[in-house]
């Protein structure tokens, strides 16, 4: 490995660094919830979704929730057990890493969390979203790619696009993730780069689900299977560079 080379970390973010459903926040906001379990299909086509949530934004906005109030929300979310430690240990050597977050979620809520907590995240690749006239959030996607492997908003080629156009070699690359969304950019994982999936969610159920022959033909990468952030952070110390 060249010493003189980083490694690049790419999160996931709901349900990975932080530990809850970040929508269903938005939804308690609302005086009279209309969203339901069933509606959680949408997630997995970008179009629909991003409607979805505009027409969300535009109904907390006519219930006069403000941007400030759903901002002080996403800087309060509760992280996943000891992921604060690893980003900590990261933060103390950044010589080493790169450190990236990927996401179905929007690019301003995932900015207001990694703000407050002064993450040191170089980048982060999600849905686009801005606060418009009369403090209205605005939310659209800019990926024009498809993907035959999944339903819509695809990861991989987020991910993909990030280190092209970057133009920089990684010594290696550690993705840490959490939903079956997260298992087309693991596809991109060679040898000797890592996938940390967190135990009992959808990720782990897809590859427990089949063999370990059946494992390697979906990743390359070594597979680590996680719970609390303490575990990664063993894991990646371990990593020569």
């Amino acid at each position: 490995m060249d010493n003189n080379k980083k490694t690049l970390i790419a999160f996931d973010f709901d349900q990975t660094i932080i530990d809850e459903e970040s929508t269903s926040k938005l939804i308690n906001l609302l005086n009279n919830p209309v969203f339901h379990e069933t509606d959680l299909h949408l997630k997995h086509f970008r179009s629909k979704w991003v409607v979805y949530l505009q027409d969300l934004f535009k109904r907390l906005n006519s219930e006069n929730v403000s941007t400030k109030s759903i901002q002080e929300i996403f800087e309060s979310l509760r992280w996943v057990n000891e992921i604060d430690s690893l980003f900590k240990y990261l933060s103390e050597n950044l010589h080493l890493y790169e450190i990236i977050i990927i996401s179905g979620s929007n690019v301003l809520f995932i900015s207001w969390f990694v703000q407050y907590h002064k993450l040191p995240v170089k980048f982060i690749i999600a849905q686009q979203a801005t606060v418009v006239e009369s403090d209205l959030i605005k939310i659209w996607t800019e990926q024009t790619d498809t993907c035959n492997k999944c339903p819509d908003y695809c990861k991989r080629i987020e991910l993909e696009n990030y280190i092209k156009n970057n133009n920089i070699n990684y010594n290696r690359l550690i993705y840490i993730g959490d939903g079956a969304n997260d298992l087309c950019p693991s596809r991109l994982l060679n040898q000797d780069d890592y996938l940390f999936v967190r135990k009992n969610f959808q990720l782990f159920n897809i590859l427990k689900s089949v063999s370990i022959e059946d494992r390697k033909l979906m990743t390359k990468g070594k597979i680590h299977f996680w719970e609390k952030g303490r575990e990664i952070l063993e894991e990646i110390k371990k990593i020569k560079h």
